[in-house]
């Protein structure tokens, strides 16, 4: 564990003593660092709040005064001598959970990061973390939400706490055609680079001599002049936004930008991976 010291500047060593002494004596024993690691897991503090990261990502918020262990052998923590094994400043507070886990309680005024550690150390204990609050946090704000029943039925809730959607990832919707106006569509519409003639990655549907796009040439070589946001395969045009509804509609579902405030308001329904935020396209 790395201490944060916030008193590296003081060179009178009696001044460090007499801060440090005063933080024992009230009980902030726990001058903690900003990141802490535990068997390969990697914490961190925010704002004075610890949360536990992947892969640099945010996670879950912690409990630090509970800790998550299991015996070697797994045997039942609650019939095991805690104290015996040098751990009398924790309390059992849950029954056995899957897999031999159990939950034990730092009681006060103890550092749970020191005994966190002291669990680590022990050849007895293969296994301690922090248990943490699991909350879901993917809940958006567009209006028409509440109206996709069939979200909540794929559990795309959970799925946004992990990931909101990857703006690497180009989706092709066969369809109807798809309206790239539309405004909760405008900011997730792929925009062929090869023809995005001024390269600001937008379609400027009107001719590049007055700053667009339209420069009535195959630049990609597929056959197709000006296929800027697709093809419409049937009228054999660059225009793919269709007659019909239905293509907008599913592209709306995969791909609508989710929780987008435009224009002083939040916008339309949530798209499955569109990205939160009108700047996360795909």
């Amino acid at each position: 564990m790395n201490k944060q010291n916030t008193f590296n500047q003081c060179k009178p060593s009696y001044i460090m003593w007499l801060i440090v002494s005063l933080l024992m004596a009230s009980g902030f024993n726990q001058v903690q660092a900003q990141t802490f690691e535990l068997q390969g897991r990697e914490y961190r503090q925010l704002d004075g709040v610890w949360y536990n990261f992947a892969n640099g990502r945010q996670g879950d918020r912690i409990v630090p005064q509970r800790l998550i262990i299991r015996l070697h052998d797994r045997s039942d923590v609650r019939i095991f001598d805690l104290e015996q094994a040098g751990f009398s400043q924790v309390n059992v507070v849950s029954g056995e959970l899957f897999g031999g886990y159990y939950v034990v309680e730092v009681t006060s005024p103890h550092d749970p990061f020191v005994i966190a550690l002291k669990f680590s150390k022990n050849p007895l204990f293969d296994y301690v973390e922090f248990d943490a609050l699991g909350e879901y946090y993917g809940t958006p704000n567009d209006p028409l939400y509440s109206n996709q029943w069939y979200l909540p039925k794929i559990s795309v809730l959970q799925a946004w706490d992990i990931n909101t959607g990857c703006n690497s990832i180009i989706l092709a919707v066969i369809d109807s055609g798809t309206d790239y106006g539309h405004e909760d569509l405008d900011g997730n519409i792929w925009v062929n680079p090869a023809e995005d003639f001024n390269g600001n990655g937008t379609a400027d549907f009107y001719p590049y001599y007055v700053g667009g796009d339209l420069d009535w040439s195959d630049n990609d070589n597929n056959s197709k002049v000006d296929d800027l946001v697709g093809w419409d395969f049937q009228d054999g045009d660059n225009d793919p936004s269709g007659t019909y509804y239905h293509g907008t509609a599913v592209a709306g579902v995969a791909l609508a930008q989710t929780n987008n405030y435009e224009y002083g308001s939040y916008l339309g329904v949530a798209g499955v991976a569109g990205g939160w935020a009108a700047s996360q396209g795909v």
